[in-house]
Protein backbone atom coordinates (compact mmCIF):
# COMPACT_ATOMS: atom_id res chain seq x y z
CA UNK A 1 0.00 0.00 0.00
CA UNK A 2 1.42 3.67 -0.63
CA UNK A 3 2.04 5.36 2.18
CA UNK A 4 3.09 8.48 0.49
CA UNK A 5 6.71 6.91 0.47
CA UNK A 6 8.41 5.62 -2.76
CA UNK A 7 9.16 2.01 -3.34
CA UNK A 8 12.69 2.54 -2.50
CA UNK A 9 12.22 4.41 0.71
CA UNK A 10 10.11 1.37 1.84
CA UNK A 11 12.87 -1.39 0.70
CA UNK A 12 15.49 0.76 2.94
CA UNK A 13 12.87 -0.17 6.19
CA UNK A 14 14.64 -3.80 5.85
CA UNK A 15 17.79 -2.11 6.61
CA UNK A 16 19.10 -1.99 10.23
CA UNK A 17 19.90 1.22 10.36
CA UNK A 18 21.38 0.86 13.93
CA UNK A 19 23.71 -1.74 12.46
CA UNK A 20 24.65 0.13 9.91
CA UNK A 21 25.09 2.92 12.18
CA UNK A 22 27.42 0.65 14.77
CA UNK A 23 29.67 -0.49 11.37
CA UNK A 24 30.45 2.75 10.54
CA UNK A 25 31.18 3.96 14.08
CA UNK A 26 33.58 0.92 14.50
CA UNK A 27 35.31 1.26 11.03
CA UNK A 28 35.41 5.44 11.54
CA UNK A 29 33.32 5.68 7.97
CA UNK A 30 32.50 9.72 9.02
CA UNK A 31 35.73 10.37 9.56
CA UNK A 32 36.26 13.74 8.11
CA UNK A 33 33.17 14.12 6.03
CA UNK A 34 32.77 17.10 4.70
CA UNK A 35 29.70 16.73 2.44
CA UNK A 36 28.52 13.10 2.06
CA UNK A 37 27.65 11.43 4.88
CA UNK A 38 28.63 7.31 4.65
CA UNK A 39 24.76 6.25 4.99
CA UNK A 40 24.03 8.83 2.25
CA UNK A 41 26.42 7.60 -0.02
CA UNK A 42 25.35 3.94 0.97
CA UNK A 43 21.53 5.16 -0.34
CA UNK A 44 22.82 6.57 -3.52
CA UNK A 45 24.88 3.76 -4.31
CA UNK A 46 22.12 1.35 -3.69
CA UNK A 47 19.82 3.34 -6.14
CA UNK A 48 22.18 3.09 -8.69
CA UNK A 49 22.35 -0.72 -7.93
CA UNK A 50 18.56 -1.10 -7.86
CA UNK A 51 18.21 1.45 -10.81
CA UNK A 52 20.94 -0.40 -13.16
CA UNK A 53 23.23 2.99 -13.51
CA UNK A 54 26.06 2.09 -15.53
CA UNK A 55 28.58 5.20 -14.49
CA UNK A 56 28.71 8.19 -12.06
CA UNK A 57 27.48 10.78 -14.61
CA UNK A 58 24.65 8.41 -15.08
CA UNK A 59 24.02 8.08 -11.65
CA UNK A 60 24.53 11.64 -11.65
CA UNK A 61 21.85 12.82 -13.80
CA UNK A 62 19.62 10.09 -12.90
CA UNK A 63 19.12 11.53 -9.76
CA UNK A 64 18.68 14.39 -10.87
CA UNK A 65 15.44 13.59 -12.41
CA UNK A 66 14.28 12.98 -9.45
CA UNK A 67 14.49 16.39 -7.75
CA UNK A 68 12.50 17.06 -5.00
CA UNK A 69 11.18 13.37 -4.59
CA UNK A 70 14.49 12.73 -3.51
CA UNK A 71 13.76 13.25 0.01
CA UNK A 72 10.88 11.00 0.14
CA UNK A 73 13.12 8.13 -1.17
CA UNK A 74 15.71 8.61 2.01
CA UNK A 75 18.25 10.51 0.13
CA UNK A 76 18.64 14.55 0.93
CA UNK A 77 20.28 16.86 -1.65
CA UNK A 78 22.11 20.02 -0.59
CA UNK A 79 20.98 23.48 -1.32
CA UNK A 80 17.24 22.07 -1.35
CA UNK A 81 14.95 23.80 1.16
CA UNK A 82 12.50 22.15 3.39
CA UNK A 83 9.19 23.60 4.28
CA UNK A 84 6.99 22.74 7.45
CA UNK A 85 4.61 23.50 9.51
CA UNK A 86 4.95 24.95 12.97
CA UNK A 87 3.07 21.90 14.53
CA UNK A 88 6.28 20.04 13.21
CA UNK A 89 8.91 20.96 15.33
CA UNK A 90 11.78 18.63 15.35
CA UNK A 91 15.18 19.61 16.24
CA UNK A 92 16.72 16.80 15.32
CA UNK A 93 15.27 16.51 11.86
CA UNK A 94 16.42 20.42 11.19
CA UNK A 95 19.89 19.97 12.63
CA UNK A 96 20.64 17.02 10.34
CA UNK A 97 19.00 18.86 7.25
CA UNK A 98 21.59 21.74 7.97
CA UNK A 99 24.34 19.51 8.47
CA UNK A 100 23.55 18.00 5.21
CA UNK A 101 23.44 21.79 3.76
CA UNK A 102 19.99 22.21 3.24
CA UNK A 103 17.55 25.08 4.46
CA UNK A 104 14.14 24.44 6.04
CA UNK A 105 11.59 27.35 6.45
CA UNK A 106 9.30 27.16 9.23
CA UNK A 107 6.79 29.01 10.78
CA UNK A 108 7.38 29.12 14.30
CA UNK A 109 5.46 28.83 17.71
CA UNK A 110 4.69 31.73 19.73
CA UNK A 111 7.27 29.62 22.65
CA UNK A 112 10.07 29.39 19.91
CA UNK A 113 14.02 31.11 21.35
CA UNK A 114 16.26 32.80 18.48
CA UNK A 115 17.82 35.44 17.61
CA UNK A 116 17.40 37.10 14.44
CA UNK A 117 20.78 37.03 12.19
CA UNK A 118 19.63 38.90 8.80
CA UNK A 119 16.42 40.50 7.91
CA UNK A 120 15.09 40.52 4.38
CA UNK A 121 12.57 43.08 2.98
CA UNK A 122 9.43 41.68 1.94
CA UNK A 123 6.04 42.71 -0.32
CA UNK A 124 3.55 42.73 2.67
CA UNK A 125 1.07 42.73 0.43
CA UNK A 126 1.50 38.85 -0.60
CA UNK A 127 0.83 37.90 3.24
CA UNK A 128 3.91 37.62 3.73
CA UNK A 129 4.99 39.08 7.38
CA UNK A 130 8.54 39.05 7.29
CA UNK A 131 12.01 37.15 5.80
CA UNK A 132 14.65 36.60 8.77
CA UNK A 133 17.58 34.04 8.97
CA UNK A 134 17.91 33.21 12.59
CA UNK A 135 19.88 31.25 14.98
CA UNK A 136 17.57 29.24 17.27
CA UNK A 137 18.99 29.67 20.89
CA UNK A 138 15.95 27.67 23.31
CA UNK A 139 17.64 24.85 25.58
CA UNK A 140 17.92 21.86 22.77
CA UNK A 141 19.44 23.98 20.28
CA UNK A 142 22.68 24.18 22.91
CA UNK A 143 23.10 20.69 22.17
CA UNK A 144 24.77 21.21 18.47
Amino acid sequence: MNEGRTVFAQLLDFLPKYEFDKCVARYHGNFRVRKLPTYEQFLVLAFAQLTWRESLRDIETCLASFGPKLYHAGIRQAGSFYIMDRGYLDFARWHRIHQCGAFFVTRARQNFRCARRYSRPVDKTTGLRFDQTVVMTGLKAQHD
